[in-house]
């Protein structure tokens, strides 16, 4: 009997690092979709500290970045702020859905969820950008 479990046991170990490497490899498309994120982030903390609070919108973000509207890199379009956070097939990849956190009208935290052909990427938080899911 101990000897089956030690089996057992050495089979589950040498599985660990099969496991842990099978994580989803991000595609091309999504890695393409944050790089052309990436600039903004500093953007968005700029302009907390510029207006004390976190934009009202994607668009009035983008207004006051003043980096042109990121691309799209699965349609080539301009990327937009989706109206859910619910990932549709043939609205979502390469597009992002802007969260916010209102209190007393004030914006006081928000989370920009991005996403890719197979669903949400990553999502951006002013605690840690790119948290990993």
């Amino acid at each position: 009997m101990f000897r089956l479990k030690f089996t057992i046991l050495l089979l589950v170990l040498a599985m660990l690092p099969c496991v842990s490497s099978c994580k989803k490899q991000r595609t091309p498309e999504e890695q393409q979709v944050i790089e052309n994120l990436r600039p903004f982030w500093t953007r968005l903390e700029d302009y907390k500290r510029d207006n004390m609070s976190y934009p009202a919108s994607w668009d009035d973000f983008i207004r006051y970045a003043n980096l042109g509207t990121p691309q799209n890199p699965y349609t080539g379009q301009p990327m937009v702020a989706l109206e859910s956070a619910e990932v549709d097939p043939e609205k979502s990849p390469g597009n992002i859905y802007y969260m916010k956190v209102v209190q007393d009208d004030v914006v006081i935290n928000c989370q920009v969820i991005i996403f890719g052909s197979r669903g949400e990427i990553t999502r951006y938080s002013h605690a840690g950008p790119f948290a990993e899911k």
